[in-house]
């Protein structure tokens, strides 16, 4: 399965790893890759058009390997600044990372799901007690240059990790998270905004392998878009990974240009009654004000007359633990060159607000850090125009010190897990709160060390 290839990458090599579930999927195909190259792209003022310039490079595959090779891409949350002047000025200082990163794929594994998890045996080995007990099994191809990974070590032999209890920086002195929410409920009531998503981050100590951590988390969830990448460094002494199990897809391009959006507002527990979420007025609200936002931001970039809401709501069941309500916008583009898309549309509106730039404005002065990755996006730009991208949320960021022997491994560092809720004008702090920590509940279940 994924969750073995993970924890037993070779210890010497970058790993990538993604997943991608389409409509008609039940479960999502997954692929892992050494990146070939890994370039960051620091905050200057041009460097979306150097973006531009490194994913139109000429293109070193063609035929079938063609459609196995990109760039898999993490999108920074900042660099929103250089998308929209009015956001130049932050209070908070700059971030000292990159704006961008760029992960070569010249070719990958790829796993597909094969059969129902019922059809296993009944006493099938589960030596990982954060994965459900029947696990479905997978088939595996080799896509373009694959690497080959036959010297791997066995999963038992890989390295595991300590993570203890999270902690909010908003915990202890004020202003707490609910102070947040009644000074944006403030703004929503002065007419400045109609929604704001407000986030906070929980951090905690973390030891070990950051690849096991990922591997736990996808067993766990088995997420819809999920990203795990390990950040290149010019920095002695420090390194980053980031695993993402979004359940949100942001943009989807298909090479002739349809793009798709998939908006998500509205959480429940999964044990929750499906129809309270599909009629709860707030939550309505709540997602056709970012249907409408997501309209306005694909319709500056769409041919006439090929705007849509393919579903204007919907509910979908999550591993994570979790109901989401979504939407879906569709429109055929006029351009999908990466800057022109990213000035017009990012970040993704669900993590915003509207209208969008006074509520990130709002989230500049009420948010206590910045977010980094968290909210931006990750995903994938394929040599063959395919464009997919997941909106960052439920996204761990990993950075410290690296162990001597291992791409990612850690041996001091802090793990940071950000989350958030869409503020209406009729949210209640104490729900709303609530609300951002039972999104945290698949990294919650994690922690092994008191």
């Amino acid at each position: 399965p994924p969750t073995d290839l993970i924890r037993s990458w070779p210890p010497d090599r970058p790993l990538a790893a993604w997943c991608w579930q389409g409509d008609d999927a039940a479960r999502p195909t997954v692929r892992l890759a050494a990146p070939a190259e890994s370039l960051a792209l620091a905050p200057a003022p041009d460097a979306l058009e150097h973006l531009d310039r490194l994913l139109a490079r000429p293109k070193p595959t063609r035929g079938p390997a063609h459609r196995a090779a990109g760039w898999l891409v993490l999108l920074d949350y900042d660099l929103t600044r250089l998308t929209e002047p009015r956001l130049e000025a932050s209070r908070h200082p700059s971030n000292a990372g990159p704006v961008a990163e760029l992960h070569r794929i010249e070719g990958s594994l790829r796993l597909d799901p094969a059969g129902n998890p019922d059809d296993s045996p009944d006493d099938s080995p589960d030596d990982n007690p954060h994965e459900t007990d029947r696990q479905p099994r997978w088939t595996i191809a080799q896509e373009g240059a694959a690497p080959d990974i036959s010297d791997a070590p066995s999963p038992c032999a890989a390295p595991a990790y300590t993570l203890a209890p999270l902690t909010s920086e908003l915990d202890g002195a004020p202003p707490t998270y609910a102070d947040a929410v009644r000074r944006a409920l403030a703004y929503i009531r002065a007419g400045d905004i109609y929604q704001v998503n407000l986030t906070h981050a929980l951090r905690a100590p973390f030891t070990g392998s950051a690849r096991a951590l990922f591997a736990d988390l996808f067993g766990s969830t088995l997420p819809r878009h999920g990203v795990y990448l390990e950040s290149p460094s010019d920095a002695p002494g420090h390194r980053r990974a980031v695993a993402s199990i979004s359940p949100e897809l942001f943009l989807e391009i298909t090479p002739d240009r349809l793009a798709r959006t998939r908006p998500m507002k509205g959480t429940r527990p999964l044990d929750a009654d499906p129809a309270e979420l599909l009629h709860a007025e707030k939550d309505h609200a709540e997602l056709a004000m970012i249907v409408d936002l997501m309209r306005n931001d694909l319709g500056r970039l769409a041919i006439p007359g090929t705007l849509r809401v393919r579903t204007p709501r919907a509910l979908e069941r999550h591993d994570a633990g979790v109901l989401q309500a979504t939407a879906t916008v569709e429109a055929r583009l006029r351009t999908a060159r990466p800057s022109d898309l990213l000035r017009a549309v990012f970040p993704p509106g669900s993590v915003t607000g509207a209208p969008k730039i006074r509520a990130q404005q709002i989230i500049d002065e009420l948010a206590r850090t910045p977010r980094g990755p968290y909210c931006g996006c990750l995903g994938w730009f394929g040599d063959d125009g395919t464009i997919r991208l997941n909106v960052a949320i439920r996204t761990a960021v990993i950075e410290g010190t690296p162990g001597a022997h291992a791409q990612g491994h850690f041996d001091n560092a802090t793990l940071t897990y950000r989350v958030g809720a869409g503020i209406v004008a009729d949210s209640d702090p104490g729900a709303e709160h609530a609300e951002t920590l039972l999104k945290a509940g698949a990294i919650a279940r994690l922690v092994n060390a008191p």
